[in-house]
């Protein structure tokens, strides 16, 4: 690897929105996809391993998905022609495996903006960007020049680009297997300028399962910090991991899933009755189904059974997603209330887990809602 700016630290550095902006944030991530409702953490979560983390800092940590199928416009408020291009060819790898497109512009407005200011690089993570001035920068380079690696370019644009899409650190995944040597790290760390609380929050802090959502634990992800055996317990070590893994693909196809025009061919599914059975048979898998409405009312679409499964509907031939849930049912279960006029839905139905399986009962019918006619 190229050691351009070897004198810098080359890890991400954590960047979270100050207390006052966390409501704002919320009600800005939940206007963009209102799927985050049901994400959005409660404040009586215990983070693992080092202690609790702050109140403000939980509230960041989920529901912050931008709505599949969003074109994002993405801008450089300066930087070298060539750095440039090297950054929009990597981060366009993303295109390639989420519903989500990469606008890059030469104006404003735009909703990722890109500088190339020395020291760390960062990223605010997902629909926290909407909550940065115009004219201030979300996402920042801090050791790119012409000179760097193809390598270096790849690992760190695309493991920026993820946290902008809502990706956390994978070395801080709720089930991490890491057993840091912490006197080790706090020293090396050291030397590079940090802190030992700029190491607590970057390094040793696991998320809670609660306010995150998350695949297994994997070692080859791009979001994932290089671990020297020297800095844990046990030797496990991971090197520089320079590409997307097949777990990252698999996972952010499922955050933000390719809608098809086609639907599966169940008969009669009508919006005021319907009574189906289906399965998640394969991890990744998706089921479409076409709902007909006949006329305007408040209905409730409902899921049962075990398998963790969340809903998503949507206008045929748009694919506008007019509501989503998670678990608001019995259980693990999904449940939508929602007024819809005349015409014809899409209902999306796939496993919360990207490997996820099994099978589900859907079940729909008219209701009342509370101060709507």
């Amino acid at each position: 690897m190229n050691e351009d700016n070897s004198n810098i630290c080359k890890a991400c550095i954590d960047v979270e929105l100050p207390i006052e902006q966390v409501e704002a944030a919320a009600r800005a991530a939940i206007k963009e996809n209102p799927a985050n409702l049901g994400l959005l953490p409660q404040q009586n979560f215990q983070a693992v391993d080092v202690g609790v983390l702050p109140p403000a800092r939980m509230a960041l940590l989920a529901g912050k998905r931008w709505a599949p199928g969003r074109t994002l416009r993405v801008a450089f408020m300066h930087g070298d022609p060539y750095v440039i291009s090297k950054v929009i060819q990597f981060a366009s790898e993303w295109m390639n495996y989420a519903n989500i497109r990469f606008e890059f512009v030469n104006q404003w407005p735009a909703d990722i903006r890109i500088a190339f200011l020395p020291g760390g690089s960062y990223s605010y993570i997902g629909t926290d960007n909407l909550q940065i001035p115009g004219n201030q920068h979300t996402m920042n380079f801090g050791w790119f020049t012409p000179q760097t690696s193809d390598d270096e370019f790849r690992r760190t644009t695309v493991h920026e680009f993820g946290h902008a899409l809502g990706c956390i650190h994978e070395h801080q995944h709720p089930q991490s297997p890491i057993l840091w040597n912490k006197p080790v790290v706090y020293e090396y760390y050291a030397r590079m300028g940090w802190p030992p609380q700029q190491v607590d929050q970057n390094v040793f802090y696991r998320y809670s399962a609660q306010v995150t959502n998350h695949s297994a634990f994997d070692r080859d992800s791009i979001m994932l910090y290089p671990v020297p055996k020297e800095h844990t317990m046990d030797g496990f070590t991971v090197g520089w991991n320079t590409d997307l893994s097949a777990m990252d693909k698999q996972f952010i196809g499922a955050i933000y899933p390719r809608l098809f025009a086609s639907a599966r061919a169940v008969d009669g599914i009508r919006a005021e009755s319907a009574d189906f059975k289906g399965e998640i048979g394969k991890a990744g898998e998706e089921d479409h189904y076409e709902i007909t409405v006949s006329e305007k009312s408040a209905y409730e679409i409902e899921t049962e059974g075990n398998a963790d499964v969340v809903v998503a509907l949507m206008k045929k031939g748009d694919f506008h997603i007019i509501a989503q849930d998670d678990n608001s049912g019995k259980g693990k279960n999904a449940r939508i209330r929602t007024m819809l006029e005349p015409g014809s839905y899409l209902l999306r139905v796939k496993h919360f887990h990207p490997s996820g399986t099994g099978s589900y009962r859907v079940k729909s019918k008219k209701v009342e809602l509370a101060g709507v006619k």
